[in-house]
């Protein structure tokens, strides 16, 4: 991939992360909110770039994948837990007044699954159980 790329994450996955794009031309967004007029924001001041990495969950896949779709870019996903199918979908997760929306469309040119990150997740039991 040719940089500069965008890089969307979790600010706590990020250290864990970055020295892999060490040297690289690369930006970073941490994101901080679904809601979808914060995103267009984020839209607004982001530079040129070529691509879009999504390092995360479903917040940074799902934010990720907005901003390649509005921008009309290729998608790369990294996901660090199995627990929404976030990585796989082709519509982007925003809120739009906190009520959860699911729009655009794009399809990401590679999705990586690294056993040791899945692995290393936190694990949560489910509701109700104890």
């Amino acid at each position: 991939m040719n940089p500069p790329f965008l890089v969307v994450t979790n600010a706590d996955l990020w250290p864990r992360f970055e020295h892999h794009f060490a040297g690289a031309d690369e930006r970073v967004h941490l994101v901080s909110s679904l809601e979808i007029d914060h995103v267009e924001q984020v839209l607004a001041w982001l530079p040129e770039i070529k691509a879009v990495i999504g390092i995360g969950g479903g917040v940074a896949i799902d934010i990720a994948r907005y901003l390649a779709w509005r921008r009309n870019l290729p998608l790369f996903q990294v996901p660090t837990s199995m627990s929404v199918i976030a990585p796989f979908a082709h519509r982007a997760a925003v809120r739009d007044k906190a009520i959860l929306k699911y729009v655009g469309f794009h399809v990401p040119e590679m999705v990586s699954v690294d056993d040791d990150v899945i692995q290393s997740a936190r694990v949560h039991q489910p509701l109700g159980c104890r």
